[in-house]
């Protein structure tokens, strides 16, 4: 009997206009804003205006989301489990 394998909570969640990083919350820019707004990075009551660095942000969130996409897809190919550390250890047959 195979038990359900769950895998610990993606890093990176995206939302309709919002990527979600644990506590973080980035926003981006809307392209068609006027000249000045920028994308921003939210923590509570704290807001980080990304004038410069957004583009990077983004890239760098769309290759975690594609590193966990391919994590995911291979730890189920392989018949890989998740461990309690959130370690992946592979699942043997036994006789």
């Amino acid at each position: 009997m195979t038990t359900p394998r769950t895998l610990p909570e993606p890093a990176v969640r995206r939302g309709s206009r919002t990527i979600r990083m644990g506590d973080w919350t980035f926003t981006p820019a809307v392209a068609y804003s006027p000249q000045g707004s920028s994308a921003t990075l939210r923590h509570g009551d704290q807001c980080i205006s990304l004038r410069h660095t957004s583009t990077l942000l983004e890239d760098f969130l769309g290759a975690v989301g594609r590193i966990q996409a391919d994590f995911i897809r291979l730890t189920n190919a392989a018949g890989a489990s998740v461990g309690h550390g959130g370690e992946c250890v592979e699942r043997g047959i036994h006789a």
